[in-house]
């Protein structure tokens, strides 16, 4: 990934705000309207600037909580250094998925082959039956940490272990299928087969 002249351009504009509004502008104009003024304007440019950065942070593969911090206390030259910082490469696992092989197995899922680079995403798999249903229910607050696989590989495990879906597990299936603009969950699959493995895991990419 080359440098990102955005993310850079805006950590000079704002050191360079920070320095007149609190240094020189005192020296020239110490008008209280202003003051309050060029506070605002800076204080909004950075709160853009912070926000602009995590999002610059997710797509580098960095440490999300060291450099939130790190941005919220520096953030002009924290923006810096990432428009300069190269994307840390993530090895990609492949994983072929099966339907559950058992004749008591009430869904019909078929065979699809994907790749992910979340290690944690493989880790959640090995929960409780229970655990996967609850995080499935709730798979926006995991997706945070996440792929949006997640849907997809959780649904696999539990039908691996012949687990009927429920109502409420095929009703989150079909609004993240919609989300992703596909009418259902099947179509969602079916359409997942015409990808290569490293097709899907980037376009499934938060």
């Amino acid at each position: 990934m080359q440098n990102n002249n955005k993310t850079i351009y805006w950590g000079i504009s704002l050191l360079i705000l920070l320095v007149l509004v609190f240094f020189i502008r005192p020296l020239i104009i110490n008008d209280k309207v202003v003051q309050y003024f060029s506070f605002a304007i800076y204080g909004v440019l950075r709160v853009g600037g912070l926000f602009h950065g995590q999002t610059r942070v997710k797509k580098l593969n960095r440490n999300y909580k060291n450099w939130s911090a790190t941005l919220f206390l520096f953030t002009s030259v924290s923006l810096i250094v990432l428009g300069f910082l190269k994307k840390i490469e993530k090895p990609i696992t492949v994983i072929k998925l099966e339907p559950g092989k058992s004749s008591l197995n009430p869904n019909q899922l078929p065979a699809i082959t994907i790749a992910t680079e979340s290690a944690l995403l493989l880790e959640s798999q090995s929960n409780s039956t229970f655990t996967l249903k609850h995080m499935l229910k709730n798979y926006k607050d995991y997706l945070k940490d996440n792929t949006s696989l997640f849907p997809i590989l959780t649904a696999y495990e539990l039908n691996k272990r012949n687990e009927e879906f429920d109502n409420d597990i095929k009703q989150v299936l079909e609004k993240f299928s919609h989300e992703k603009g596909y009418s259902s969950f099947y179509k969602l699959l079916e359409k997942l087969n015409e990808f290569l493995p490293e097709e899907i895991n980037e376009k499934f990419k938060i």
